[in-house]
């Protein structure tokens, strides 16, 4: 703990002028390590399917939809504002600047078109004509859509927006079966119909064969004309029957030509380019109820089931042997969080075994039968997720989750004595009573007494609550300062006890600390994970575990594509201000630290309902990182959101050769963020003032509420 206080030596002060002497480090250590600017993939909301996962089509599996009433209405809502954007002018457009989704239920996107659910159809389908067929029929692995021609035309089709933005073709199959005579083809439609039950204009279509009452899977392609679309104009796809026949479809698959083994391209490019080192999944709360055996082997013998953590549905198609293809795809380590809420260690072991099992192993076998005889070797393991929540499957007490870590900690050891282990912690220990989760404020301690032999890194998330907790009359200013101070909080005073304590019942031991969920929960009118104020407070928190770098192994926020994330809306590829950070902060991996003396003003924050008060938080923190090419990359973080701070920053090392090659800052109003029509309006800009050189220090105004980075040569 004591190279964070070298590392970032602060001196309160009451003038307004904010003092910063940088020097490079005495005894400088390890380069930074590249583990804490990783991130989180979790089967939540538009995650998977209208995340990275290229299908085009919600619920191809025909599922019950298993979502709460105010999930599909939202998903309706979000789907008549998407129905409409294309056909704004630019005037309409600006006065849904501010509009964007919020996070839903899983397996369904962001918006739906159709719900014809109370009318027993699989949503997000449509039949037309209405009762002409059903969803709930007996499938070939799950349920299946019934449809009966009577002469005349019968279709089922599901409205998309194609991301005709980089491909016009596109590719799939359809898992069917029927009885009696008849034609079947599949098609491309505007959504353009005047009546109820009339069939939009004809883009495209292919002719299947009329099949046996076998199952049988069948391809197809389909071609979008040039030009035929708006951007965002919505069509349907449609699956239509004529003649006399019966026809049950088990399950469609729609995907663009240029889709990258199942992911959508647009996504891959992006993620390339963040490039986190590792990659932390299924979950989250989803790992307490995710039993991996669900999601191997053939695609389309994987059935759909109702997701036990958020809603909605899983379809499975994102399961092991995926996240291990995505992870190579864009240069990750995978992280795979075992099940230990309603999961038993004999299974944590098999899916070690899984991943890592020679081909003369059970679950080897299974990985080489499944196409892959090579172990994975996956080296990071998280033995649960949040167990001492309520809002967790299988949720336990302190000594629980101290028995059951040694109990599969040894089962997963046991099959691969090389990997590493991540226990589950818990920030509640840093509270009262009134407001910890685990109430005896013993859980951490409970772990290092029982946690066994192999206990060596244990997990906290760091995930204020912006709308619990606060004084009355706080305003969203007040909300966004408290927030802040968190960060201060934990690195000041809650992890140097959780050290010591680890250092009193595990002498010698170094156990580490993994922050694999960070970032501001809460409403989305308060600042929080997904506005501006995420950003400014992701900035702090990379702030502090770079300072620990030796204690914590790793972190990762809150995650890749539902909180301070990548966002689709369509095939509108977006993200938060809080990536614009991360990926800044990411080139810091392999450069050196620098020290930091900061005189400043402060403040106090009071109690909330996720952090104790502090007082004498700095209302600038900095931090200095130098290069491999010599560059000194500096980053000021302004706490204050209605006062800029004038900075002096000085060095002994700065001689006439200094210049800065860029200053840039990403600032706002705390509650501003990106959405799918200003996609870019929170973002790095070039300062407004240049930085000022005077003999051996700069002189410059950061502006309220800001991220400040600077790029210094000649140091």
């Amino acid at each position: 703990m004591e190279r964070s206080l070298e590392r970032f030596e602060y001196v309160p002060r009451a003038e307004k002028t904010v003092r910063i002497t940088l020097a490079p480090s005495e005894a400088p250590g390890e380069p930074i390590h590249g583990e804490l600017f990783s991130n989180f993939l979790e089967n939540l909301g538009a995650s998977f399917h209208g995340g990275v996962l290229s299908q085009l089509l919600a619920n191809p599996t025909m599922a019950e939809h298993n979502l709460p009433q105010d999930q599909r209405d939202l998903l309706n809502a979000y789907g008549r504002t998407m129905e409409q954007i294309h056909k704004l002018n630019d005037e309409e457009r600006s006065e849904l600047v501010n509009w964007r989704p919020r996070k839903l239920s899983t397996g369904f996107g962001s918006f739906i078109f159709d719900d014809e659910a109370d009318d027993l159809v699989p949503l997000p389908w449509r039949i037309r004509p209405r009762g002409r067929g059903r969803g709930g029929e007996p499938g070939r692995v799950g349920p299946a859509v019934f449809l009966e021609c009577d002469g005349d035309k019968v279709v089922l089709s599901q409205g998309i927006v194609p991301p005709i933005h980089r491909e016009e073709r596109y590719q799939g199959y359809v898992w069917l079966r029927a009885i009696g005579e008849g034609k079947i083809k599949v098609e491309f439609r505007k959504r353009d119909a005047v009546g109820e039950d009339d069939l939009g204009s004809p883009l495209a279509e292919c002719q299947l064969q009329w099949p046996s009452a076998q199952w049988t899977k069948q391809k197809f392609s389909l071609a979008i004309p040039a030009s035929s679309l708006k951007p965002f104009e919505p069509i349907d796809f449609c699956v239509t029957i004529t003649g006399t026949g019966k026809v049950w479809i088990d399950r469609v698959i729609l995907e663009p030509e240029d889709s990258i083994d199942g992911f959508d391209p647009d996504v891959i490019g992006l993620l390339r380019k963040l490039a986190p080192p590792i990659l932390r999944w299924p979950g989250g709360n989803f790992a307490s109820g995710y039993h991996f055996w669900h999601g191997i082997g053939d695609l389309d013998l994987r059935q759909t089931v109702p997701n036990p953590a958020w809603g909605g549905i899983d379809t499975n198609f994102l399961g092991t042997d995926e996240f291990i293809k995505l992870c190579r795809l864009i240069g990750s380590k995978p992280l795979i969080c075992v099940n230990q809420g309603n999961g038993t260690a004999h299974e944590a072991a098999a899916w070690v075994e899984y991943c890592n099992g020679s081909p003369d192993t059970y679950w080897g076998r299974k990985r080489a039968e499944n196409g892959h005889p090579e172990p994975y070797g996956v080296e990071y393991w998280e033995v649960g997720n949040e167990i001492y929540g309520p809002w967790q499957v299988g949720h336990c007490g302190a000594e629980e989750n101290a028995r059951r870590y040694k109990e599969w900690s040894a089962e997963m050891r046991r099959v691969d004595p090389s990997i590493k282990l991540i226990a589950t912690g818990s920030f509640s220990d840093f509270l009262d009573r009134e407001h910890s989760w685990n109430g005896d404020l013993r859980w951490n301690e409970s772990l290092l007494r029982h946690g066994g032999p192999n206990l060596e890194c244990i997990s906290l998330h760091a995930l204020p609550e912006n709308h619990r907790g606060f004084p009355a009359g706080h305003t969203n200013r007040d909300i966004f300062k408290d927030l802040l101070a968190h960060v201060w909080r934990w690195e000041r005073h809650d992890l140097p006890e959780l050290f010591l304590q680890a250092e009193e019942l595990r002498p010698g031991e170094d156990i580490g600390l993994a922050i694999d969920e960070w970032g501001i929960l809460g409403a989305a009118h308060l600042p929080e994970v997904g506005n501006a104020a995420g950003a400014i407070y992701g900035a702090l928190l990379l702030n502090m575990v770079i300072r620990l770098k030796e204690r914590v192994r790793m972190a990762s926020p809150n995650g890749l594509f539902h909180a301070g994330c990548l966002r689709k809306f369509g095939p509108v590829l977006y993200w938060d201000p809080q990536v614009e950070v991360l990926h800044r902060y990411s080139r810091f991996a392999g450069g050196k630290l620098w020290r930091v003396r900061c005189e400043a003003p402060s403040y106090d924050a009071p109690r909330n309902f996720t952090a104790q008060a502090v007082s004498g938080v700095p209302i600038v923190d900095a931090i200095a990182v130098q290069q491999p090419n010599g560059d000194l990359e500096i980053v000021l973080v302004n706490k204050d959101p209605e006062e800029p701070q004038s900075v002096v920053i000085e060095s002994p090392t700065f001689g006439g050769s200094l210049q800065v090659v860029s200053a840039e800052v990403l600032s706002g109003d705390e509650t501003l963020m990106n959405t799918p029509l200003a996609p870019n309006r929170v973002k790095f800009e070039p300062l407004k003032e240049a930085v000022q050189i005077s003999g051996p220090s700069l002189q410059l105004e950061i502006e309220p509420s800001s991220v400040t980075c600077l790029v210094l040569r000649g140091v």
